[in-house]
């Protein structure tokens, strides 16, 4: 028998963003079925704050994705207002059906010429309750119920304005503007249980604690010899706190040699490990004898960092992180230098002690990949991570150097997060500094809780001025509040300038999270409405017309022709299920023409409603876009062998579109 939700009062919900202890749904959807994964039930992970033990988890039916003001014609006109529908004399930026959680709301413009020209006023509607209604600087500058850091202003953030106070909604959230806002993000989440998370205080707290002034635990010394691992950890056991300490008057060149091994992946350079880039010209540096560096390179730099995961005491020569690192059987914790020898002091506190170390929760396990990369000179992005299977990415370290003289147009790039084998990123961004919550190439190095520009180095040795310099960037970014989920592989890119073919640019990057287990697909049906120019596939209807559009956000990307229908009525698929146990979720994917804005559908499993597709917003000049939701399937869906699903459109304000669904059912 299905469970079914009773209906809810509204005034359930006028006391905003506070913690529940279920999760309420509107009327008619079912709640999450009860062939859950293990690894998703509750496990005991004490010792850890909630926010970093949820990160532990698999959350297969959090869609994560941003909309933005993010160039359609995949340029550099990323404060494209042509997108948004209008409401009077409102502009929405913002609009989701179904549930839902905004996570960080980012936007910028010039102060002095666009405040008082675009912005009026910002309102945001929550379930059918305002949560703000005024001006936006009275909203980002903490004179409403905010207060910094859950609200940034312009200097706080370094160049723009931001927010993390989360806002969770059951049936609908909306964000309009009253005006024009220029540059804008929402980072948020949509699917079954997604409106789950801290609340504003939960989250007030962990952006504010100084936890690294909790006692650390007693530290060891390690002797490390050229390119032995030595290792300090081994699992299974759950890490929640690791330190060290680098002793000596070269304790920086000592760290631009050290490397970390965490779990079963290859060793990384322990800045990036422990959430900052040392820069380009440092690292060139230390492989020189002191004595031969120029004076623009005679010290490394070894900057302070003070984050809500890691810290850097460049005046204690000190290193913490308390990012938890689950070590399965087989795996370890070790460092290793590429120097003759190098000793260090470190410690490291497991969940239940040394003693009796606590597992970590089954099926997940740490990755940190890093890379070294030369711009491609094309209009494409450079890929900074590419994974398969269920993954969740917490962590982004990047350094960019070379460059042309004079010029910081690389940090225009956008980064582009493509998930589940799509081909358009659901995370498109509209500036490398603006993914790293500044804007306006930043207004200074700084750290903050969950982003930072740890150093900026103008590269002059020949002649003085910014005129002919290069220029490099370390920057940082954790996605504790805000994690980027995958169910099937996730590919993380990264223009370098305007279009992406800006030369010449090296990169390093590490992105740092979690690969799970499961779930893992079990089948995939394609659905296309014309064979011979989609491929193979299940037919489900006739094309109404060929549109000829780009296939996604990449500059490069060649124009191609493809079939759609746009109609308000019902889509019927049959989706043949696999044999053995039943799955335990559906992840429906769309492809469609983005021309008309405002198009709507309710999902139905078996006559009951089970999702939404949305799209407020328009694209005439990109048409292809995609979407995808996720579906908690109930054991007795797959009973008859298939299941069907309905795509109801009859209600949608535009005629609704599509050209091809993908059906991905996964099981544990």
């Amino acid at each position: 028998m299905r469970l079914r939700v009773a209906p809810i009062l509204l005034a359930a919900l006028a006391v905003p963003f506070a913690d529940a202890a279920i999760v309420m749904s509107p009327k008619g959807f079912r709640m999450r079925a009860s062939v859950a994964s293990a690894a998703e039930r509750s496990e005991a992970l004490e010792g850890l704050d909630p926010i970093l033990a949820d990160l532990l988890r698999p959350h297969p039916s959090w869609v994560t994705r941003m909309t933005s003001s993010h160039d359609v014609d995949g340029g550099n006109r990323d404060n494209n207002p042509d997108g948004m529908p209008f409401e009077g004399d409102w502009r929405v930026m913002f609009h989701a059906r179904g549930e839902g959680r905004i996570e960080r709301f980012w936007t910028t413009c010039s102060y002095d010429y666009d405040v008082p020209r675009d912005w009026h006023a910002l309102w945001i509607e929550i379930d059918g309750v305002t949560v703000f209604k005024g001006h936006p600087l009275d909203f980002f500058l903490g004179k409403s119920r905010w207060q910094h850091p859950i609200v940034s202003s312009q200097t706080e953030s370094s160049g723009a304005y931001l927010s993390w106070l989360p806002m969770p909604f059951q049936h609908e959230a909306k964000i309009r503007w009253l005006g024009a806002p220029h540059f804008y993000q929402v980072s948020w989440r949509s699917g079954p249980g997604s409106s789950t998370g801290p609340s504003v205080d939960r989250v007030r707290d962990f952006l504010a604690r100084r936890w690294w002034e909790l006692p650390a635990p007693a530290l060891a010394e390690v002797r490390l010899v050229r390119t032995t691992p030595s290792i300090v950890v081994r699992g299974p056991a759950l890490v929640r706190d690791v330190v060290v300490e680098l002793p000596g008057d070269d304790a920086a060149d000592g760290l631009a040699h050290l490397r970390v091994r965490a779990g079963s992946g290859p060793s990384v350079p322990a800045s990036y490990f422990f959430g900052f880039p040392l820069s380009r010209s440092d690292l060139e540096a230390a492989a020189m004898p002191a004595s031969a560096r120029p004076d623009w390179a005679r010290a490394i730099a070894w900057p302070k960092v003070q984050s809500a995961l890691t810290q850097s005491d460049p005046a204690a020569h000190r290193l913490r992180t308390r990012t938890p690192l689950p070590l399965q059987a087989g795996e370890t914790l070790a460092f290793e230098t590429d120097e003759a020898q190098r000793t260090l002091r470190v410690a490291v506190d497991v969940v239940g002690g040394a003693l009796a170390p606590t597992p970590p929760p089954r099926g997940v396990r740490w990755f940190a990949d890093y890379r070294e990369q030369r711009a491609p000179g094309v209009e494409t992005t450079v890929p900074i991570l590419e994974r398969g299977g269920p993954t969740t990415i917490v962590s982004t370290v990047e350094e960019t150097s070379e460059g042309q003289p004079g010029n910081r147009g690389f940090l225009e790039g956008d980064e582009m997060i493509r998930v589940d084998g799509m081909r358009y990123p659901l995370y498109l961004g509209t500036g490398t500094e603006d993914y790293f919550n500044g804007g306006w190439y930043f207004a200074g190095v700084h750290t903050n809780p969950l982003s930072g520009l740890v150093a900026f180095k103008p590269i002059d040795p020949d002649r003085k001025g910014w005129g002919f310099a290069t220029f490099e960037y370390a920057m940082y970014r954790h996605h504790a509040l805000d994690p980027i989920v995958a169910r099937s592989g996730v590919r993380f890119g990264l223009e370098a300038g305007e279009t992406g073919a800006y030369v010449p640019l090296t990169f390093r990057t590490l992105v740092a999270g979690y690969e799970f287990e499961g779930p893992h697909e079990v089948s995939r049906t394609r659905f296309v409405l014309d064979e011979a120019s989609q491929g193979a596939g299940v037919r489900f209807g006739e094309p109404s017309q060929w549109v000829n559009s780009a296939l996604d956000a990449e500059r490069g990307q060649p124009t191609v022709r493809f079939p759609t229908r746009a109609r308000r009525d019902v889509t019927r698929l049959d989706v043949a299920c696999p044999a053995g146990k039943p799955p335990r979720g559906l992840l429906l994917q769309r492809t469609y023409d983005g021309t008309l804005s405002m198009q709507s559908a309710l999902v139905r499993v078996g006559g009951e409603l089970v999702g939404h597709f949305h799209e407020p917003l328009h694209n005439d000049r990109r048409k292809l876009l995609q979407d995808e939701i996720w579906l908690d399937l109930a054991p007795e869906d797959c009973e008859k062998g298939s299941l069907r699903l309905e795509i109801n459109a009859r209600q949608s304000f535009a005629p609704f579109s599509e050209s091809e669904y993908e059906a991905v059912l996964y099981g544990d």
